[in-house]
């Protein structure tokens, strides 16, 4: 969970035990409180660079509260292992998070409540990086399926972008492998689930899969379904404003043009490349100006 997260549940918490501001001298805080103090703490001691400190403090809240029945100091308890986890793995101790982050499913996996679910979700998801990251590829793949598994039916966007994320790593992570066949299936699973919808983060995670889908693709000398796979990307982010969409339209039709060059198809060629610079040669963006000379040069060559 990012910081402005982090920051955004301490405002929630504060509103929910009636704490917006400090206690009345003499009265004792309440362990919501109590525990939110220590979560800020260890915070501001990883701010300062005192993580072994910061771990510490996050190692008192788990002994102090951890046994806690109520949803606030749950959901409190869960966001300081995950805090610890991260900060190991920054430490090089990523066996030591990767038992955290189990830990944190152990105990708020099953939760009906869904902050406690957003947890156990974060947490799978951060284990599944760091196994890949030790090139365990094979224990992330299994992880990155729990993610879908245990919350793959969920509506709720925090859980759909989870899931769309561990799907886009598992293809990534089975295309690294040589899997391609497979990575075509996970990125089409991403594509079926989240196609759809219209929040910015999922149509970024279907535009990447539908990129990655036509390499794949390419990589199999499967050239129509890759031609495919980049104007379906086209038709659904050609008008889109962000950025990356943008880069990612740019590079399916400079891809498209290549493909249908090498399959002799040179006036088709053309028209890709012609329709990149149509749409892209008045942009400020540094990658989209290289990407636009590439087509120009392309046609140059013809």
């Amino acid at each position: 969970m990012g910081r402005a997260r982090f920051q955004r549940l301490a405002a929630i918490l504060i509103a929910a035990v009636g704490l917006a501001s400090a206690p009345s001298f003499g009265q004792a805080p309440s362990d919501a409180a109590a525990a939110r103090a220590l979560f800020d703490k260890a915070v501001a001691l990883g701010d300062s660079g005192r993580t072994e400190d910061e771990i510490a403090v996050y190692n008192e809240l788990v002994t102090r509260f951890g046994d806690a029945s109520d949803l606030t100091l749950r959901g409190v308890v869960a966001d300081a292992l995950r805090k610890k986890a991260s900060v190991l793995g920054q430490l090089g101790r990523s066996q030591d998070a990767i038992a955290i982050y189990d830990e944190v499913v152990a105990r708020v996996g099953t939760a009906p409540e869904l902050s406690l679910r957003e947890a156990a979700s974060d947490a799978l998801l951060s284990k599944a990086i760091t196994l890949g990251g030790l090139g365990r590829n094979e224990e992330a793949i299994a992880a990155y399926d729990e993610v879908t598994t245990r919350f793959g039916s969920a509506p709720e966007l925090t859980m759909l972008v989870n899931v769309g994320a561990a799907l886009y790593n598992k293809g990534a992570t089975l295309e690294k492998l040589g899997r391609r066949e497979a990575s075509i299936a996970a990125y089409n699973d991403l594509i079926a689930r989240l196609g759809e919808e219209s929040d910015g983060s999922l149509r970024e995670l279907t535009a990447r899969a539908l990129f990655n889908k036509g390499i794949a693709l390419y990589k199999l000398g499967r050239h129509n379904e890759e031609i495919a796979a980049y104007d379906d990307l086209i038709e659904r982010a050609g008008t889109a404003s962000e950025k990356l969409l943008r880069e990612l339209v740019a590079e399916a039709l400079f891809n498209k043009g290549d493909t249908l060059n090498r399959l002799g198809q040179s006036n088709a060629a053309k028209a890709a490349y012609n329709d990149l610079i149509a749409r892209f040669s008045s942009a400020a963006e540094p990658d989209l100006a290289r990407i636009v000379r590439m087509a120009r040069g392309r046609l140059l060559k013809r």
